[in-house]
């Protein structure tokens, strides 16, 4: 049996574009609370935990929104969210 607490098998499976519960998009109960956000919001730091392939993070990103997202995510992944955000400010 794998380990799921290894990164190794995290890695693996995000290669194999196999983690099994990606939408490939903004979740649409998410995207529509996060549209629903007052301007005062934007005061306001989100914690993004997790993030996953960051469709999310992106767009909070988008609207405005500070956030401080924990990235647990390998590498590869890493290199696709910072492409696609290039404004991001990152702390590693």
């Amino acid at each position: 049996m794998e380990n799921v607490n290894q990164a190794e098998f995290w890695q693996q499976r995000y290669e194999q574009d196999s983690i099994g519960w990606d939408m490939g998009q903004v979740s649409p109960p998410l995207k529509a609370y996060i549209d629903q956000l007052p301007e005062s919001a934007k005061e306001q730091a989100i914690l993004v935990p997790g993030a996953g392939n960051a469709y999310e993070v992106g767009y909070l990103h988008e609207q405005g929104l500070p956030m401080s997202p924990w990235l647990i995510l390998p590498q590869r992944r890493l290199q696709r969210l910072l492409s696609v955000i290039l404004t991001f400010q990152l702390s590693i």
